[in-house]
């Protein structure tokens, strides 16, 4: 009994103690903190994954683990002592004895793989509370850095990492990013993917399904949630990833020209390392960063133009014997001359005036060096000193309150790729591992903001389009007939059919050919409502419903439509030929159809702007066009409100001078614009409408709309 009791005190102790599962033959997840390369690969930058104990072949799949790797330890089967000597023997304890090799499993390419790995540089995920403090110390206030910042410390004991506090709530830092053409992606049938970039108005035509082009060919726009997956330092704390945060400053202890030689092997700017090596101690920025930024814009095997000195033409002038080793000055454009633009800025401009940087870069050495100075007075004297900001310029405040002078938030930023600091940071990582430096005393400067989700994902891959291209129905043996009003962004339709039709068929197709439908259907109908939900689905999974009512007449007699002259009388409006008059500034879409569905219930209102149907929410301007159908009849007609000359649905100093050029013959006001100006209703524009639309702006005069 005595025996008893002891073992419930000390089950009971065991909980209290936190009680580790691993500790009774469980299996258990761990990550790989630290690796050493694979002997038996070439290809391989991490540790082997054995096949058996014989430590001779490897397993197929993932052949090895890299820091970060996450796999379930099987406890099943018992651990092996590394051998002293020959493949396996790499696997070392912290005092550097032959180490131990467990049996795993890792997920990899939707299979799961087993094998023997080293035990010694797996890390079980525990943040000590002298890690959190560690990290406390160093700024990182959010909780959510500590998991990569801990395995990356287990991994480099000498590393260190500083918080560079950025002040900004982080969804609005992406969404300064989240403009124009500042944050692009390369999209090719083998690079990145179409989910991945804007479907914004100005950046996507669901209705042609075409993609902006904003640089080359191939460049887009990407979308909100693949920046902040990019601007999100936490998916970057790993080995390969984690040098965009290395400082641009110069970094003697980690720089040497076998470094750059290293990190530019294979490509033809390397026989100019020395050149990278003295151009960054000159100028106190990081060599092996100016060799990964060239590499980054111009590398390859053979010369790239911005370094061959080569004659060439560009604005109507011939130029020769330039160059530019980090594409400086060659701004984006859709002509595929921005390296010409380039190497004119090289050339201190068409005239060689700028001299800025010593311009003209006319030899290779000058132009290293010249680059590398433009880099440190442009970027790193501005704050902008790690890879990190010079593509995300989010350190105003921070640098700021480091006495500089920075650039106002998201200007001033050396590239639109938003996948280059992670690029930059590949190819140093690989110079240094390759030279046996990883573990040198490197100091990362991350980014910290406010308000960070839990985690950010890339989104799903696919096109997104879901739009339907044709949507139709066929009554009995009727032709197939377009569905009134139908439009690919509307999604709500309601139509009436005579009472002697029974059968109805949906038909449609999708803009996209990978967009899928479903509930097109063939139907017996009932008299009243027939509601059909049509679902169509993107390749990205983006889903949109299309909903179609069709009311199925009594069988009393035949409906009799009111006509377009009794909608229009009785709706309270002015039609003069095609235009629509005698609305207000306030007059919502959703008003205007409340009081035609007032006289005719059965009428079809559908409202668009340049061309595209908009929300009913959204108030009338002049320039919208209403297509007003009711049974048989069908037209089209434009809005105008008197003074809304430009169509913003506001009446200021931009209408005056809209009035004003055209009086002067400097303007072409045609259609409803036109008839907007004649705001006394003369049937002309003249110094009376613009004196009527001044005392308007003033507040001492009005605007009839009627």
């Amino acid at each position: 009994m005595r025996n008893i009791k002891l073992l419930i005190v000390l089950f009971f102790m065991l909980l209290m103690c936190g009680f580790n599962i691993k500790n009774v033959n469980a299996d258990y997840t761990a990550q790989v903190a630290r690796v050493t390369k694979c002997p038996l690969s070439t290809k391989a930058s991490g540790s082997c994954i054995y096949s058996s104990t014989a430590f001779s072949k490897m397993v197929t799949g993932p052949y090895w683990v890299d820091v970060g790797d996450k796999l379930t330890v099987i406890t099943s089967k018992p651990e092996v002592a590394a051998p002293a000597t020959g493949n396996g023997s790499e696997c070392k304890d912290a005092e550097g004895k032959p180490g131990t090799y467990i049996y795993m499993k890792i997920p990899y390419g939707g299979k799961t793989y087993y094998g023997y790995t080293c035990k010694n540089y797996l890390w079980d995920g525990l943040v000590t509370d002298e890690m959190k403090q560690q990290f406390k110390d160093a700024g990182f206030y959010d909780e959510t850095y500590y998991n990569s910042l801990a395995l990356m410390k287990t991994a480099h004991p000498s590393w260190q990492f500083k918080a560079v506090d950025t002040k900004l709530d982080f969804q609005t830092a992406v969404n300064g990013e989240d403009n124009g053409k500042k944050s692009l992606l390369q999209v090719t049938s083998s690079v990145n993917n179409q989910g991945y970039l804007s479907t914004k108005d100005s950046n996507y035509n669901y209705y042609t399904d075409k993609f902006t082009v904003y640089d080359g060919t191939n460049w887009y726009a990407a979308n909100n949630a693949t920046i902040a997956y990019y601007m999100d330092p936490r998916n970057f704390l790993n080995d390969t990833n984690i040098f965009q945060f290395e400082s641009i400053y110069d970094n003697s202890s980690s720089a040497s020209v076998d470094v750059i030689k290293s990190l530019l092997s294979g490509n033809y700017i390397e026989k100019y390392a020395q050149n990278f090596y003295d151009a960054g101690k000159q100028t106190n920025v990081s060599s092996v960063y100016l060799a990964s930024l060239s590499r980054q814009e111009i590398g390859g095997t053979s010369a790239n133009i911005a370094i061959t000195g080569n004659q060439f033409t560009y604005g109507g002038k011939t130029y020769s014997g330039l160059y530019n080793f980090y594409n400086i000055g060659a701004t984006s454009g859709s002509d595929n001359l921005a390296v010409y633009r380039g190497l004119v800025y090289a050339n201190g401009g068409t005239d060689s005036s700028a001299k800025s940087f010593s311009r003209p870069w006319n030899t290779p050495e000058k132009a290293i060096l010249g680059g590398a100075q433009f880099i440190y007075n442009n970027y790193v004297n501005k704050g902008q000193f790690i890879s990190y900001f010079k593509k995300f310029n989010t350190v105003y405040y921070y640098a700021k309150e480091n006495g500089q002078s920075p650039y106002n938030l998201y200007t001033n930023q050396y590239m639109q790729n938003i996948q280059a600091p992670k690029s930059e940071a590949y190819t140093t990582f690989k110079s240094y591992s390759d030279k046996g430096r990883l573990d040198t005393a490197f100091v990362f400067y991350i980014p910290v903001y406010r308000n960070m989700p839990a985690k950010t994902s890339l989104p799903a891959k696919g096109n997104p389009n879901n739009y339907l291209k044709t949507f139709k129905y066929k009554l009995d043996e009727q032709a197939e007939t377009t569905i009134q009003g139908f439009d690919g962004a509307k999604t709500e339709y309601e139509f009436h059919v005579d009472s002697s039709v029974k059968n109805v068929v949906l038909t449609g197709t999708t803009v996209n050919s990978n967009a899928k439908i479903t509930g097109l259907e063939t139907r017996t109908l009932v008299t009243g409502d027939n509601k059909f939900t049509v679902n169509v689905t993107a390749q990205n999974g983006a889903l949109k419903t299309y909903n179609v009512n069709i009311i199925k007449d009594e069988p009393s007699g035949d409906y009799q439509y009111k006509t377009l002259d009794v909608i229009l009388k009785n709706s309270n409006v002015v039609v003069d030929e095609t235009f629509i008059t005698g609305l207000t500034l306030t007059t919502k879409i959703s008003d205007y159809k409340t009081k035609v569905l007032a006289v005719e219930p059965k009428a079809e209102i559908v409202v668009k702007r340049d061309g595209k149907v908009i929300a009913d929410t959204n108030n009338l301007r002049t320039g919208d066009t209403i297509m007003l159908t009711s049974g048989p009849e069908s037209q089209t007609y434009s809005v105008v409100l008197y003074g809304d000359i430009n169509g913003d649905n506001v009446i200021n100093i931009f209408d005056l001078v809209k009035v004003q050029k055209q009086i002067l013959k400097t303007g072409n006001l045609s259609g409803a614009y036109f008839k907007s100006a004649d705001v006394n209703k003369d049937g002309k524009v003249d110094v009376f409408d613009l004196v009527k639309v001044q005392k308007y702006i003033l507040k001492t005069g009005t605007i009839s709309q009627v």
